[in-house]
């Protein structure tokens, strides 16, 4: 297979985190059985898959013809946000979720957004549809997704096993994975920044 479709699809699976995201489903994980918290995933899923699969096609016209804004500045503002999460996920812990897992009027919109649907991940998608074609960037879209969902539906099978058994520690473990994937996060958010100040530095120079 080749390598760029291996990269684009890796960088989707890693921005879209099911590691991290079960962890922002951690009211979902208590409160939902599992076929009733599949079907919601499968929906909220398949709106985000959408989305991806738009700005993948459309690309940075998006921005450039649609909300008259350079690309590189969504660079900038969406690793603004994510360092921002990062930050605080690091030194609050879950309590940082706190913020995002309000009681949403719409569960399907809630899961689509904003750990689905987020500066990353559309960033991700944008990246598929530069370096592949429109039919493999919809394909690596979509490996990285049903990965992606298919690993949150185990990871609930497995909060269910292990949280009958002993409660305490599962909820130490999650605590220290969501501190160490907020470190990725907030690594990558840098890599979001100083990405599209070189670009603009770039377009400074050419200028």
């Amino acid at each position: 297979m080749d390598s760029q479709f291996l990269k684009v699809t890796s960088l989707m699976f890693f921005l879209l985190n099911p590691l991290f995201m079960s962890i922002y489903f951690l009211d979902f994980f208590k409160s939902m059985k599992s076929d009733m918290l599949n079907r919601v995933l499968f929906r909220g899923a398949f709106i985000a898959f959408l989305v991806f699969c738009l700005c993948a096609l459309v690309g940075d016209r998006l921005f450039t013809d649609v909300l008259h804004a350079r690309f590189l500045s969504f660079q900038v503002f969406g690793g603004l946000i994510l360092l921002t999460f990062g930050y605080r996920m690091v030194f609050e812990g879950n309590e940082a979720l706190t913020i995002w897992r309000e009681k949403p009027d719409h569960i399907v919109g809630a899961i689509a957004m904003p750990f689905f649907i987020g500066p990353g991940t559309i960033m991700a998608a944008i990246v598929a549809g530069t370096k592949l074609s429109a039919k493999m960037s919809i394909l690596s879209i979509s490996i990285a997704m049903i990965s992606t969902v298919m690993s949150i539906v185990f990871l609930k099978k497995l909060y269910d096993h292990l949280n009958q058994k002993n409660e305490k520690l599962v909820q130490a473990y999650i605590n220290i994975t969501g501190r160490v994937m907020a470190l990725a996060v907030g690594t990558f958010a840098i890599e979001m920044i100083l990405s599209g100040l070189e670009s603009w530095i770039h377009s400074f120079k050419l200028s």
